[in-house]
């Protein structure tokens, strides 16, 4: 049996904890592992999304334009972009409660 280990430090990646309030860059290196998030809170658990055929990605229609603008800033599109979505029934609130991570790939800064 042959067992493969990836090891991964801090300096490996970088996250940036809301995207929609990004006033300080993290220092990210070209090829770093990055990961963006933001939290919504919702009455209803079904949303509606739309396709984005050049990156084979699914991403909330009501949040289109700031997922697109994080993408285009700080992701490598030649590399594997993923969106994952945690949905949570708060039931005090009877609310649900939905964090979206995006990862990535750092981007070259000077790649256009």
């Amino acid at each position: 049996m042959i067992f493969f280990c990836i090891f991964s430090n801090s300096n490996e990646f970088c996250t940036f904890t809301d995207i929609f309030n990004q006033t300080q860059k993290p220092s990210c290196k070209t090829g770093n592992l990055t990961f963006g998030n933001f939290e919504f809170s919702s009455k209803n658990d079904k949303f509606e999304y739309e396709i984005i055929n050049e990156l084979k990605l699914k991403v909330l229609k009501k949040f289109k334009k700031e997922t697109m603008l994080y993408i285009n800033k700080n992701c490598d599109k030649k590399r594997s972009i993923k969106i994952k979505e945690i949905t949570n029934y708060i039931n005090s609130s009877e609310d649900y409660s939905t964090k979206v991570i995006i990862s990535c790939y750092f981007k070259d800064e000077l790649r256009l």
